[in-house]
């Protein structure tokens, strides 16, 4: 049997960058929504309650691909996974 991700990209909102280059396109979720406002836009940029996924649309010619809207700390988990 093959093994499934229990992540899905339900509930997803924009987060407060939307994109970094046209390459680049970054969506969110919370952890927990309470106390923000259900008909948001977009997510706010909190590291203890913001998850932020980045979608790199296209494969650059080097091993390195640039997120400035990122804003790493201790808390930041990077993961890739190819499809």
């Amino acid at each position: 049997m093959a093994a499934s991700h229990s992540l899905k990209i339900d509930y997803m909102f924009s987060w407060i960058h939307q994109n970094d280059t046209s390459s680049v396109w970054y969506t969110s979720r919370v952890r927990s929504d309470v106390g923000l406002e259900p008909d948001r836009i977009f997510n706010p940029q909190s590291s203890e309650n913001t998850i932020v996924y980045a979608f790199i649309l296209e494969i650059p010619d080097t091993p390195v691909v640039h997120m400035n809207s990122i804003k790493t700390t201790d808390k930041v988990i990077v993961l890739f996974a190819y499809i």
